[in-house]
Parts: structure tokens; C-alpha cells; sequence
């Protein structure tokens, strides 16, 4: 398979992820047997009716704080369905990838292998930084890129310390 970052725009993506996570929301929502109304009251009115059917039909984007309070209003873990929302968006990211690229299922095995070996460590959903960083990083300089280092750098230093200190302690 092909590298997919040459073929799939982060608009394409986007678009692939706000789908899914419609459909996900709407599919929690559905199996919880809650109306729209419901899940509205249980968020003390805080979005519309046509609001949550926009979120949950793809014709409007969720912000982060409305997902979270969805998913408390669906009594579910926001974590658990944010991981599923990025496996399923990535998933069938890919396989419109492969689509494109005329690629094998056997190429499209391969690839996830790959992935799935380079990303195991990561097996958390990503927090809000991790998402502003993701959609942000083309617009940074190299200088903003260096003053993110030096304060990451500084601050695994006073970790560090920190830490010696607990263990020394």
C-alpha cells in the first residue's frame, strides 16, 4: 500500500470522522432508547432539539464540551466512544484509501498491521491538546515549533526532579 498521507486530504478526514461520529452518537443514542427530547432535558436544555438532530444527521459540527455533555446525557464513557469514533473513522479512512489506490486486501492487511505496531503505545484516545495540536500543525512555524520544544523540554525537567525527588524521598 501506498503512503495514505499523499492521497487523503485532512479535509477528507475530517469529513470521514464527523460522519462517523454522527453515526455513533445517533447509534448510542438509539440503543439507549432516548428521543432526541430526552437527551436534551438530561443536558438541561443546553442545545436545541434540531440542534442534537443536526450533530447526530452530520449536518452540523459537534465542539468538544457538546460531546462530552452527550455522552454524559447517553450515561456512557466519552472516552471509550471518542477511541471508537477514531478506530471506525480511521478504518474506513483507509479502506477508501485503498479504494483509490486500487489497492489489495492484502496491501490493506499489511498497512494495519504496520500501524497497529507503530501506534500500540497509544492506545488512549487523544485529549483535547492532542486534537488542537493535529489540527493546527501545518499552520506552525519553526520558530513556534521550537518554543513548544523548549517548554516540553522544561517541563520533563521539573518531572524529572520532581520524580527523583518522590523516589529519593
Amino acid at each position: 500500500m501506498k503512503n495514505p498521507d499523499n492521497y487523503f486530504s485532512s479535509e477528507n478526514i475530517d469529513s470521514v470522522f464527523n460522519k462517523v461520529a454522527a453515526e455513533t452518537i445517533k447509534s448510542y443514542r438509539e440503543k439507549s432508547g432516548l428521543s432526541l427530547e430526552d437527551v436534551v432535558k438530561k443536558m438541561n436544555n443546553s442545545i436545541s432539539r434540531q440542534m442534537l438532530f443536526k450533530y447526530e444527521n452530520n449536518l452540523a459540527r459537534m465542539k468538544n464540551k457538546v460531546f462530552i455533555d452527550i455522552c454524559k446525557a447517553l450515561n456512557q464513557d466519552g472516552n471509550k466512544i471518542w477511541h471508537e469514533i477514531n478506530t471506525k473513522a480511521l478504518n474506513e479512512s483507509l479502506d477508501l484509501i485503498a479504494e483509490k489506490n486500487g489497492d489489495s486486501p492484502e496491501d490493506r492487511a499489511l498497512y494495519d498491521y504496520r500501524y497497529r505496531t507503530q501506534n500500540e503505545e497509544k492506545n488512549t484516545p487523544p485529549d483535547e491538546l492532542d486534537i488542537l495540536f493535529n489540527k493546527n500543525k501545518d499552520i506552525l512555524t519553526e520558530s513556534d515549533k521550537n518554543i513548544m520544544k523548549a517548554i516540553i523540554t522544561e517541563r520533563r525537567k521539573q518531572m524529572d526532579k520532581q520524580f527523583g525527588e518522590d523516589n529519593n524521598g
